[in-house]
């Protein structure tokens, strides 16, 4: 669910939204860290059953 909301957010700062402009490349690197985070936990999952 963050993840989803991170992309939103990314996306609405490439398109030159006034309030998310400037973060935009943060916002993006947050969320590309949080969706790698989840499918490393998912495969250390997967693995361990």
């Amino acid at each position: 669910m963050f993840f989803t909301a991170t992309v939103a957010l990314a996306d609405a700062a490439f398109r030159q939204r006034q309030r998310w402009a400037d973060l935009g490349g943060l916002i993006q690197r947050v969320s590309l860290t949080v969706g790698w985070t989840w499918q490393t936990l998912l495969a250390v999952r997967i693995l361990h059953t």
